[in-house]
């Protein structure tokens, strides 16, 4: 007595077929949001950045030379930097320190 068993195999490919799209999927899903995550650090690594450059460019304390001279001593970089004859101790020194030439001027 034989029974028919034909319809067995269209069962275990279509089992296996469901998994490895299901894995695929999975893997699609886990793409897109590598992508997403890589997209918002770069926002936020761009947003630092201008936040930086803004608050570089409109900052006008002394601090700002402090950190021009920084900047460039990391760089390698020669800077003169030129401050009020009246400048805090601690910024001229700063300055000094990073290495900048600093000019004391009147004003």
């Amino acid at each position: 007595m034989r029974r028919d068993e034909s319809g067995q195999t269209l069962v275990v490919i279509v089992l296996f077929a469901g998994i490895v799209l299901l894995g695929l999927l999975a893997m699609a899903l886990d793409v897109g949001y590598l992508f997403h995550e890589k997209r918002m650090a770069q926002a936020a690594a761009d947003a630092a950045a201008v936040a930086a450059a803004e608050e570089y460019t409109y900052n006008n304390s002394l601090g700002a030379a402090s950190t021009n001279a920084a900047y460039a001593a990391a760089a390698g970089i020669a800077t003169r930097i030129f401050m009020p004859r009246d400048v805090p101790q601690a910024n001229y020194l700063e300055c000094k320190a990073y290495g900048a030439d600093v000019t004391l001027v009147d004003g």
